[in-house]
């Protein structure tokens, strides 16, 4: 179960570095979200709770 959670962490981790870096970039949240599989409203609460 522990390793579980830092596979999850760990992916969790590398998908906001991705998102961040997309961000300076300057791709839209539709964008991003079609990047790494998530809805633009998915990538806008990641971007908020990373104080974007």
């Amino acid at each position: 179960m522990e390793q579980h959670h830092v596979e999850a962490a760990a992916a969790r981790a590398g998908r906001d570095a991705q998102i961040l870096e997309l961000w300076e970039q300057g791709q839209t949240k539709a964008e991003m979200g079609r990047t790494v599989g998530m809805t633009a409203q998915g990538v806008g609460y990641v971007l908020r709770r990373l104080g974007q």
